[in-house]
């Protein structure tokens, strides 16, 4: 029988040889020093940098979560207590949501404390609590904040109230509904001179510097005031211009609505709308709005809707 062994194995690379220039050797030599000289508290030192580099996003992730759940106890005491932090108040609505949605017995307990937010001095929370309270319209409570909601002194309370009070089959929510569909007029707030001013076309979102208003004089004192946009749009029909005078409540400019915005409000005059709205419906029906094609149809739909639920209150054929 043929020699069959194996071949012996190749021997080993030599190991590749350290740098003898003096430079290399001399940083190599520095580093390791460096390295024995960290004391224990150096060294304590930097395994704490290490935790706060991976612990700090994980606990601020924890605490802004809406998604984390809550006892009913604490639910209860961020709706109620007076000086709790608005993202704290809006974890608590996020999370009343769905509950109040499905009508659930133990969630009617907030009704109470969240209508008493239709109140609240932040708008964000007047905002999610409109939200909430859409979600039940068997709820007098809510019913009553809602509507007084209509009145709001800000456009995105209002605008979250109809959409709510829609739910609720109140026609007090229809003209607010309308506005919707329209471009928002945003007002000066205080007299002074026009400082720079956003183009018409740019989009914007909700809090974004739309103009910045200036003292008249330097008797006036301070640095000006900053106009924020107080819904989302795009800037069109600016009406004044870079250093022109303006007094307190001169319109400014305006804001087209999102296609978004006015998709809700039609799907909401579904419930509520009226002869008085059937017209605008129509224009945004036959395109001549601008909106979309998808904006469009949902109009038709709308109008469509609206006519057969006015000819049988009518007791007419759907004419």
């Amino acid at each position: 029988m043929p020699n069959t062994e194996l071949p012996a194995p190749a021997p080993a690379s030599d190991p590749i040889p350290a740098p003898d220039d003096p430079e290399s050797r001399a940083g190599a030599a520095a580093t390791a020093a460096a390295a024995r000289r960290l004391s224990p508290r150096a060294r304590f030192l930097l395994f704490l940098a290490s935790v706060a580099a991976v612990g700090v996003p994980l606990i601020t992730w924890y605490l802004t979560y809406f998604g984390r759940p809550l006892a009913d106890d604490e639910i209860m005491r961020r709706l109620t207590e007076p000086d709790v932090k608005p993202r704290d108040i809006q974890h608590a609505l996020n999370l009343l949501v769905d509950r109040v949605e499905r009508r659930e017995s133990a969630a009617r307990q907030f009704h109470g404390p969240v209508a008493a937010l239709a109140s609240h001095r932040e708008a964000e929370i007047r905002v999610e609590a409109a939200l909430v309270m859409g979600g039940d319209s068997s709820s007098e409570p809510f019913h009553e904040a809602l509507a007084r909601l209509l009145a709001d002194p800000e456009p995105r309370p209002r605008y979250q109230a109809a959409l709510a009070l829609s739910n609720f089959g109140d026609r007090k929510a229809a003209p607010v509904l309308r506005a919707m569909l329209w471009p928002c007029e945003v007002r000066a707030p205080r007299a002074g001179r026009l400082g720079p001013m956003l183009a018409g076309g740019e989009p914007v979102n909700v809090g974004a510097a739309l103009c910045r208003i200036l003292p008249t004089s330097t008797d006036d004192g301070g640095d000006g005031v900053d106009v924020r946009a107080p819904v989302k749009g795009t800037v069109q029909s600016v009406r004044r211009r870079q250093g022109e005078a303006v007094a307190e409540g001169d319109t400014l400019l305006s804001l087209a609505p999102p296609d978004d915005q006015v998709a809700q409000a039609l799907l909401a005059l579904r419930r509520v709308g009226g002869r008085e709205e059937l017209e605008e419906v129509e224009r945004i029906a036959s395109g001549s709005r601008g909106f979309p094609a998808w904006v469009a149809k949902e109009a038709a739909e709308t109008k469509r809707l609206i006519a057969e639920r006015l000819a049988a209150a009518d007791g007419g054929s759907g004419e």
